[in-house]
């Protein structure tokens, strides 16, 4: 850990899973300090995310979780692919994937529910 001198803030600096160097930087030393032990405890439990993770928006994810169904049968794969382009996207695809909260999904739901949709195709 080091001070950037640029600024004077307190550089944490780690490598990921995948070996990139990583940093983040903080105003105190021991905020960085705690940061960078939470992150390795993550990181040994194995549940570490990177931070920028959470900054993708929803569609990009979306995508590539829809482009990974070839497992499934053509039928399911379809479905699920039409679900996520007239109703999740569309309400979804803007935000960042750390906006979306439990809190806003469960009234989503329960409208689309309302609506008349059935239940066997509400995501």
């Amino acid at each position: 850990m080091a001070k950037d001198p640029r600024d004077g803030r307190w550089l944490a600096r780690w490598r990921d899973p995948t070996g990139a160097q990583r940093k983040k930087s903080f105003r105190r030393k021991v905020d960085a300090e705690r940061f960078l032990s939470d992150l390795q405890a993550e990181m040994h439990r194995g549940t570490y995310l990177d931070p920028a993770a959470g900054k993708v928006r929803f569609e990009t994810h979306a995508a590539t979780w829809t482009a990974g169904l070839g497992h499934l049968k053509p039928s399911t794969a379809l479905r699920y692919r039409e679900v996520a382009r007239t109703h999740v996207v569309p309400k979804w695809g803007s935000w960042p994937l750390v906006q979306v909260a439990r809190s806003d999904v469960a009234p989503w739901i329960g409208d689309l529910v309302a609506s008349g949709m059935s239940p066997g195709l509400v995501p």
